[in-house]
């Protein structure tokens, strides 16, 4: 097969190539590979992809995905795409070195006993903000994130920084809730309050072994592994209070998507046969535990993912039921809440409720905008 364009997830960059060549018939590529979800509803209104039910049996094929991942590419009625096997996902990293050198608890031993709640998290991440000669500047801090904070916040408190629902296609800011609101207060609570987080957040200061726990994508734990920084376990979110899974794992998916003048029609069936599915109760499934060399395979690494066997299976069977937050695609909505919302509340400049009140009306319009 020729023509393949391989792109990245940014809205901005691929419409303009579907405005300028697909909708004008002009060819550009016979398959397109996203790596995020609900980038596709933007070209299905558009207008540029081509829907795929008649090609592929998504309801009764033993080789699809079940339904959970395929809802991304699920649009008001119609599939448009074929999901890669393992998606990406975010989760809690932490420093084994750390977590022994300050007595800390096993995370993994916290979860399998039902116990991984905000509060004990909050426990942990005390006692691992330690400031060691006692000048004023802590050592080692007991917790970041990796970029949008939010995520981790709402995603544990069971809400989505942006909710879209897939079979009206329309969406709303899922901080502007309850849930979101409790997430965001945490979220200034740990900064703010109880000093376990630092206002410059982000991975490098876990490199460093400056910090014990970070919540940020699995490609966190697949650097540590290869740059062999230090050996680092692996945990889901904890449970907030407003939520009664405390497995939650946030999931993204690549998929191949086909342009509506695209030559390969035909061979589209075909090209769902030579995917490597994975279905934890489906016959042709990765076995589960070869799951992390297969995701460490498909997402570019060359070492192991993890560094123990226990992290391997928690993963496995949390992955057989994830909860896909595809809301964390949206670029240029989420670029305002980091902004406007995130970053102010972290800094103390400002209360979740006042960001929220200034903000969500302008950035549910970019939402608005961006699924019409």
């Amino acid at each position: 097969m020729t023509g393949i364009m391989i792109l990245a997830e940014e809205l901005s960059t691929w419409l303009t190539f579907f405005k300028i060549n697909v909708l004008a018939n002009v060819f550009w590529a016979d398959v397109i590979e996203l790596i995020s979800s609900y980038t596709v509803p933007a070209g299905i209104n558009s207008g540029g992809i081509l829907p795929i039910d008649e090609y592929v049996d998504f309801k009764n094929d033993p080789r699809v995905k079940g339904e959970w991942f395929n809802q991304a590419t699920y649009w008001k009625g119609r599939y448009y795409g074929l999901v890669s096997p393992v998606p990406a996902s975010d989760a809690f990293i932490y420093n084994l070195n750390l977590f022994s050198q300050l007595g800390l608890p096993d995370l993994n031993d916290i979860y399998k006993s039902g116990n991984w709640t905000w509060d004990t998290f909050l426990d942990v991440a005390k006692k691992g903000t330690v400031d060691f000669n006692s000048d004023g500047v802590m050592d080692v801090w007991g917790f970041t994130t990796d970029g949008a904070s939010a995520l981790f916040a709402t995603a544990s408190n069971g809400e989505y920084v942006i909710n879209v629902d897939v079979k009206t296609g329309t969406g709303t800011v899922g901080l502007n809730s309850p849930k979101g609101l409790r997430a965001l207060q945490f979220l200034s609570q740990l900064v703010n309050v109880d000093k376990v987080m630092p206002q410059d957040f982000g991975r490098a200061q876990f490199y460093l072994q400056k910090v014990c726990m970070i919540a940020g994508n699995m490609n966190i734990s697949r650097e540590i592994h290869i740059q062999r920084y230090f050996q680092a376990g692996f945990a889901p979110y904890p449970k907030g209070p407003d939520t009664d899974k405390i497995d939650y794992l946030r999931g993204t998916v690549s998929y191949w998507t086909f342009p509506i003048n695209t030559r390969y029609r035909d061979l589209i069936g075909i090209i769902n046969l030579a995917e490597v599915k994975w279905d934890p109760n489906a016959p042709l499934n990765v076995p589960l535990n070869s799951l992390a060399k297969a995701y460490t395979y498909l997402g570019g690494g060359g070492d192991a993912v993890f560094a123990r066997d226990l992290d391997m299976q928690l993963w496995a069977e949390i992955m057989t039921d994830p909860i896909l937050n595809f809301g964390s695609v949206f670029g240029v909505e989420n670029q305002a809440i980091q902004t406007n919302i995130i970053l102010p509340i972290i800094r103390n400049q400002t209360t979740p409720q006042s960001a929220l009140n200034q903000w969500v009306p302008s950035i549910q319009s970019m939402l608005n905008n961006t699924l019409k």
